[in-house]
């Protein structure tokens, strides 16, 4: 994905996605409630890395990320580890949340462990 300022040449921001191939928790999420709009091209699967460069190619590593999960027997991801690339890293659960007659909806919140 590239990110343009209006009228310029050259994108300011390149964010580049890797994701598993399991089920994502961020599908179940109503898209207003979403806090990253980028999420659409990949929200059926969990992000594993996200690289942000730019315009010059260097990686922000104040922006960018690596991801690893723990798995529930049905392949959704339950406990998340997130690093920035600065040394940054948080740990989090997934708890799915369902009423009858209603769909499934995922929660997740980190904590900053480092």
């Amino acid at each position: 994905m590239e990110h343009f300022a209006p009228a310029a040449p050259a994108p300011y921001l390149t964010i580049e996605l890797e994701y598993d191939d399991k089920p994502g928790y961020l599908r179940s999420l109503p898209l207003e409630a979403r806090f990253m709009p980028l999420e659409l091209p990949y929200r059926n699967h969990n992000i594993t890395r996200y690289t942000v460069r730019d315009r010059d190619g260097n990686i922000r590593k104040d922006l960018s990320y690596t991801c690893h999960y723990t798995y529930n027997r049905d392949g959704y991801p339950t406990k998340l580890k997130r690093t920035m690339l600065d040394g940054l890293e948080q740990e989090g659960y997934i708890v799915y949340k369902a009423s009858i007659g209603k769909p499934a909806v995922a929660e997740a919140g980190l904590g900053v462990t480092k």
